[in-house]
C-alpha cells in the first residue's frame, strides 16, 4: 500500500525519519503495529523471542519500501534488551518511538499459581517493560527533540488491567495492572524531557496469546458476542494481523505529532467492553 506522505502530514501522522523499537512484532498486535508505523514512514527495528517470526515482519515491512531490521530478544533478559536497543542505534538510528507489546499469560485458577509462575509472567509483563524503558530510555532523554518532542512511549496493557477480570487470570492481570500504573507515572516523571507515555489497553482479540483461540469456533463465537457491544465484533473473532487499524491506527496516532499534547493515558480499544463489563 502506498502512503501520501503530504496527506499525512496534514493529519500530523508523518513519522518520516522517526525510528520505532516495537517489541512483540513477530505477530498480532505487535505486528500489526510495527507495519502500521511503517506505512507511516518510520524505520522499525522488530523485536521478539521467535527469529522467524520477526523476520518476517521485517521482511513484509522491507516490501512496502520501508526500512526494517529485526533483532531476537527475551524481554526479561536486560543483556538482550540491550542489545536490542544497542543494534537499533547501530543500524537505524536512536529511537523516537518505542512500542512495548511483549506479554506471557496462562490460565490457572489462583490457588494453582506457584512461585515460578508468578515471577515468570512480572518478569516478562512488568520488568520486560521497565528493562526496554531503561535500555531505549537513556538515548530518548538524551536526543536531540524531532519537533515538539524528544520521544513517544506506547505499553500495550489490557483491559482486565483497568477493572481486572473473570476467570483465573489473577496473576496476568495483576501484571497488567502494573502496566498501567507505570505508565501513568512514567509519563509525569517524562514530561520533563519532552517524552510523551501513553498506552493502549486491548480488549478481547484472537491472538497468539489468547487462553481461548483454540477453542471450537462456537465458543469462540459466544466469547466475543458475550463481551463486545459494538456490533460488528459480534460477527466474528477479530484477528488484529487481518485489521491493524483496530490497534494499529492508535498506536501511530499515540506515535505521531497529533498526539504531542497527549500524555498519561491508557486508552482501551475493547468495542466497549470496559464499559459493559
Amino acid at each position: 500500500m502506498a502512503r501520501n506522505s503530504k496527506d499525512l502530514q496534514a493529519l500530523g501522522l508523518d513519522l518520516t525519519g522517526k525510528v520505532a523499537i516495537v517489541t512483540g512484532a513477530g505477530r498480532g498486535i505487535g505486528r500489526a503495529i510495527a507495519k502500521s508505523l511503517a506505512l507511516a514512514g518510520a524505520d522499525v527495528c522488530c523485536t521478539a523471542r521467535s527469529v522467524a517470526e520477526i523476520e518476517r515482519t521485517r521482511d513484509e515491512i522491507i516490501a512496502l519500501g520501508c526500512r526494517a531490521i529485526a533483532v531476537p530478544s527475551d524481554a526479561s533478559n536486560r543483556e538482550q534488551v540491550d542489545n536490542v536497543v544497542e543494534t537499533c542505534v547501530k543500524e537505524l538510528g536512536v529511537p523516537f518511538i518505542l512500542v512495548l507489546d511483549h506479554g506471557k499469560q496462562k490460565k490457572i485458577p489462583t490457588m494453582e499459581v506457584d512461585q515460578q509462575l508468578w515471577d515468570d509472567i512480572f518478569a516478562v509483563n512488568v520488568r520486560g517493560d521497565f528493562n526496554f524503558l531503561q535500555s531505549a530510555g537513556k538515548y530518548m532523554i538524551e536526543r536531540e527533540p524531532i519537533g515538539r518532542v524528544r520521544g513517544k512511549v506506547i505499553t500495550i496493557s489490557s483491559i482486565t488491567g483497568l477493572r481486572g477480570g473473570e476467570g483465573s487470570y489473577l496473576h496476568y492481570q495483576a501484571s497488567k495492572g502494573a502496566v498501567v500504573a507505570m505508565t501513568r507515572s512514567l509519563a509525569m516523571e517524562w514530561a520533563k524531557y519532552d517524552i510523551t507515555v501513553n498506552g493502549i489497553a486491548p480488549g478481547t482479540f484472537l491472538t497468539a496469546i489468547s487462553s481461548w483461540r483454540n477453542d471450537p469456533p462456537e465458543e469462540q463465537r459466544h466469547h466475543i458476542e458475550d463481551r463486545i457491544p459494538i456490533a460488528f465484533g459480534k460477527k466474528a473473532a477479530i484477528n488484529p494481523d487481518n485489521d491493524p487499524e483496530l490497534i494499529g491506527t492508535m498506536a501511530l496516532y499515540l506515535a505521531s505529532p497529533a498526539s504531542d499534547f497527549t500524555t498519561g493515558q491508557v486508552i482501551p480499544v475493547d468495542g466497549g467492553a470496559t464499559e459493559h463489563f
